[in-house]
């Protein structure tokens, strides 16, 4: 049972790691080049990435 339980956490830490590490790259990314295009591609590819972690 608590290898279960570890292997859960784990998965929940890689799984919000990632999330974290998009949002971040993407915000500094629309920072960097300061356009609306940019900054509009970006929400499209959070709901991309929303979307596939809410499958």
């Amino acid at each position: 049972m608590k290898k279960i339980i570890i292997g859960i956490i784990l998965a929940l830490l890689v799984i919000a790691l990632i999330v974290a590490g998009t949002f971040l790259y993407q915000s500094l990314n629309s920072n960097y080049k300061g356009t609306k295009q940019v900054s509009q591609s970006n929400e499209h590819n959070k709901e991309k990435v929303t979307a596939i972690y809410l499958k």
